[in-house]
């Protein structure tokens, strides 16, 4: 059983009693049932709408906090097992293990329907709530990612500019796996990156990245999916991460949260990819609900911490919203 799955579930003993007349008393038993405490859409919903006027910072997000560099260290649970089988590859490495749909498997291993998940560290990011995803719809989930390295087609560059090949390379080796393993589906989910030092993609080239990744994957004859961006919180003063902003307004973290229509969700990569859904035409999951209420995008839900920095969800609140993301996803995968 995966790490995660603790922290999602609780078992609970049942006693099952029965009032009949019977001329001999069976014993009672105690029987465990499994109780999902991941809300559904519409209690998520609830709850994003209740965290948004929330001033206090819950004692728990803020433990939570306190040990985001360490106990919960990085996006996903299983970073080390992905990062030892070359799954989440490193700056430099430009190959994939040799058997990915083995080394680099989440969900229903023996499902017959396939999700490639492939993307830089945001796919890194989804990959627990595509884990559960392909639990709860009997889907086999391969995994693949690599920091500063979307999946769209152009070339990047790293944050200082300087050259990326690796990340071609490697580009190359995850579309030489989908289109040779045919999957039912591909899952594309990324940042712009970076063209140069001084110069990050536009909406339209980004949307024509986008085009071409999707274009590049057409020999796999899979269905590309695309997912949209999640909020990116920072201050609205100072623009420090969301994280450190509640930490410096701990009565008052409503003030660290973002509007709708703030940069942290409309913004070039944003329009970008919608533009690419329209214009290719390609299916797009709208995941603002999961972190939205219909105004305001919050970084604590319940007691859930929702950031591990300003650019990516901790593997804990992808794992809690991996319940809510199914009738999102659900109507993509026909």
């Amino acid at each position: 059983m995966r790490l995660w799955k603790s922290a999602v579930r609780i078992k609970i003993s049942v006693l099952l009693t029965g009032c009949a007349l019977v001329t001999s008393l069976a014993p009672i038993t105690a029987r465990a049932v499994t109780v999902d405490t991941r809300p559904t859409l519409a209690q998520l919903a609830t709850q994003l709408e209740q965290s948004s006027t929330v001033t206090q910072l819950p004692s728990e997000a803020k433990s939570m906090m306190a040990n985001v560099t360490s106990k919960y260290s990085g996006f996903y649970v299983g970073l080390a097992k992905s990062r030892s089988t070359h799954c989440d590859a490193i700056t430099g490495q430009a190959t994939i293990p040799a058997n990915p749909g083995l080394t680099c498997l989440f969900g229903q291993p023996t499902a017959k329907r396939t999700i490639v998940l492939f993307g830089d560290s945001q796919s890194n990011m989804w990959t627990p709530a595509f884990h559960e995803l392909g639990i709860l719809l009997n889907i086999r989930v391969v995994a693949f990612s690599k920091p500063g390295c979307p999946p769209w087609g152009y070339v990047v560059t790293q944050t200082s500019g300087a050259a990326y090949p690796d990340c071609t390379l490697w580009r190359t080796a995850v579309r030489t796996y989908i289109n040779t393993s045919h999957p039912t589906y591909v899952v594309l989910t990324g940042a712009a990156g970076f063209m140069s030092a001084t110069h990050q993609p536009s909406p339209q080239e980004i949307a024509t990245g986008v085009q071409t990744a999707a274009e590049l994957l057409k020999p796999s004859k899979a269905k590309v999916i695309l997912l949209s961006n999640i909020p990116w919180l920072r201050s609205p003063t100072n623009g420090v991460d969301t994280n450190s902003c509640m930490s410096m307004n701990s009565t008052s973290i409503s003030s660290c949260f973002a509007s709708r229509t703030s940069d942290a969700l409309v913004n070039d990569i944003g329009t970008g990819l919608w533009q690419a859904s329209r214009n290719q035409p390609l299916p797009i999951v709208d995941v603002s609900n999961l972190f939205c209420s219909r105004t305001t995008c919050v970084s604590v839900v319940g007691k859930q911490l929702v950031y591990s920095d300003r650019w990516h969800a901790l593997a804990s609140y992808m794992t809690y919203i991996s319940r809510a993301l199914v009738p999102l996803i659900s109507p993509k995968l026909t």
